[in-house]
């Protein structure tokens, strides 16, 4: 019981630092850092999964942008419960995401869901808040053009 959660724990942090190996290589080694981090999620702790998800995604979409690959990450992170900090960066790059998909109203939907967990995270809660006053901004204004 115990030595394969220690197991466990040891490949995971591992596999992360593998990751983040390859990702600050010069060049960076993208593929490796992203099969390292999706091999981590086999072994990942319950409550770190949503921000490794993260941290794939987010090197997805910054160093490839495979936008479905990211994507794919951010939904199933978003399902996860998280700290404070990562569930509002996994929520504000979906809700981007869905943005630049032309979703504005999943996009308002999931930022107004994010609001509502986050209340007790000031900062966080503003971000999220900036956000969908940018993205209803943006929906007025495209009505606006009709």
């Amino acid at each position: 019981g115990d030595s394969n959660m220690a197991t466990g724990g040891r490949e995971y942090r591992i596999f992360l630092g593998l990751a983040e190996l390859f990702r600050t290589a010069v060049p960076p080694r993208v593929q490796e850092s992203i099969a390292c981090f999706e091999a981590a999620l086999s072994v990942t702790p319950p409550n770190d999964e949503a921000r490794v998800r993260r941290d794939a995604a987010v090197l997805l979409l910054q160093q490839l942008g495979d936008k479905a690959g990211a994507k794919r990450h951010l939904e199933q992170a978003v399902q996860v419960p998280n700290s404070g900090e990562v569930q509002c960066d996994v929520i504000y790059h979906l809700a981007r995401l869905y943005q630049e998909e032309g979703n504005s109203s999943v996009a308002e939907s999931l930022l107004r869901k994010g609001l509502n967990a986050l209340r007790g995270f000031p900062n966080f809660h503003f971000r999220l808040l900036f956000q969908l006053a940018v993205s209803c901004r943006l929906c007025f204004i495209g009505d606006s053009l009709l």
